[in-house]
């Protein structure tokens, strides 16, 4: 990490850095192409008949779902390596009262992150429709050894399709919608009905560790017309156990629509209405919605296929669970601030030999919000991975 300059609020300092940190170990590191789960699709983003919207599938469990399809043997074995390297600059203005009056205290920093993970998948198929899918994951902060987490549980879940709903239990990856509010492990059980074309989906179960450890429900609909796709969620999270967790309550409705202009060009808009409980302080009803659209599609199989996402952001503070995003949306809620996010955000995947994936990808975004004690936000985030699966 290399410090330009520090001007926060006295004693706030180490806490903004290490939490600066490790927001980006858990989303710099993640590239959008290999944060999503798939639901049922193979190694193309996978209409899934469980999340109810388009899941893009990272090529490890892209291969885990084809070769759980296809595979005539108990045992799969498969997993990825990636190295990953990301910077983000951030800034920002802190106001505090000194001997009765206002000081505006600017700070600036510049975070470093390189990374190595490594994740190992073994499934059981202990029956025609039915298998267990295990996964352990190894993440390495080469530049700050503390951050480093090291071998756990990534995925423990048994799923299963009888005779037309799908079922998932156990510890495994949810992607709603493309991500802007929840993109994350979940702890839990996940029901899923209906055609590809007419979906219904329930999750309950729990998010997070410790002090942030929620638990809620999401419900989650979906319907095709023909070039059109349209989308309804709602999420309700609680954190009752622990004063000092982020977000005692988060209840959160999202409406999305997308247009296929062409079968490799998407145009979508997604509505947030949000309000919840921080810390036990009260945050009011905000709405807001992200532009997002979509050209092309990457198959890890062949070499030269690529995808551009391209995201517009206007989201209040209070929609966010876990962003599939790799910048830092925590960052416009330090000090409890509540700001929102809006900016833009791009990312590129290329696919430069079979299972092996370069993914580039950068943000730009600020406050929308102003809060009471701190102001004028921005961070730009960029980033890139080199990913190889087997």
């Amino acid at each position: 990490m290399t410090i330009i300059m520090a001007a926060v609020v006295p004693g706030k300092e180490k806490l903004f850095r290490t939490g600066l940190l490790l927001v980006l170990l858990g989303g710099l590191a993640v590239p959008a192409w290999a944060a999503a789960v798939p639901s049922g699709g193979g190694a193309l983003p996978a209409k899934s008949k469980v999340s109810g919207t388009t899941e893009e599938a990272s090529p490890e469990e892209a291969v885990l779902e084809t070769k759980g399809r296809n595979s005539r043997s108990k045992w799969d074995f498969d997993g990825s390596f990636r190295y990953l390297y990301g910077q983000g600059h951030m800034e920002g203005q802190v106001r505090r009262k000194i001997g009765g009056r206002t000081y505006t205290m600017p700070f600036k920093e510049l975070m470093i992150m390189q990374t190595l993970r490594t994740r190992l998948y073994l499934n059981y198929h202990f029956a025609p429709h039915w298998k267990l899918i295990t996964g352990v994951e190894d993440n390495r902060v080469l530049n700050d050894q503390s951050l480093t987490d090291t071998a756990h549980i990534h995925r423990f879940f048994a799923e299963g399709e009888y005779p037309k709903a799908k079922y998932r239990a156990g510890r495994f990856s949810y992607k709603v919608n493309d991500g802007n509010v929840l993109d994350a492990t979940l702890d839990g059980i996940r029901l899923g009905w209906g055609p590809e074309t007419e979906r219904a989906t329930v999750f309950w179960g729990r998010i997070g560790e410790s002090f942030n450890r929620r638990e809620g429900y999401i419900l989650d609909l979906s319907k095709d017309w023909g070039r059109w796709i349209t989308g309804a969620s709602y999420y309700d999270f609680k954190n009752h156990a622990h004063d000092e967790g982020n977000w005692n309550r988060q209840k959160i409705f999202s409406a999305q629509v997308k247009y296929k202009f062409a079968p490799d060009v998407t145009l979508g808009l997604e509505y947030l209405q949000a309000a919840g409980e921080d810390r036990h302080q009260v945050v009011d009803s905000d709405h807001g919605f992200v532009v997002n659209l979509n050209y092309r599609y990457y198959d890890y199989r062949k070499p030269g296929s690529y995808r551009l996402l391209l995201r517009y952001y206007r989201q209040p503070q209070a929609s966010v669970i876990t962003h599939t995003m790799n910048g830092y949306p925590g960052f416009f809620n330090l000090y409890q601030q509540h700001m929102g996010f809006e900016g833009v955000g791009l990312c590129w995947d290329y696919i430069i030999r079979k299972g092996i994936c370069l993914t580039l990808e950068g943000y730009d975004l600020c406050n929308y919000r102003d809060g009471t004690a701190a102001g004028d936000f921005h961070q730009k985030v960029l980033g890139g991975s080199l990913t190889f699966a087997f």
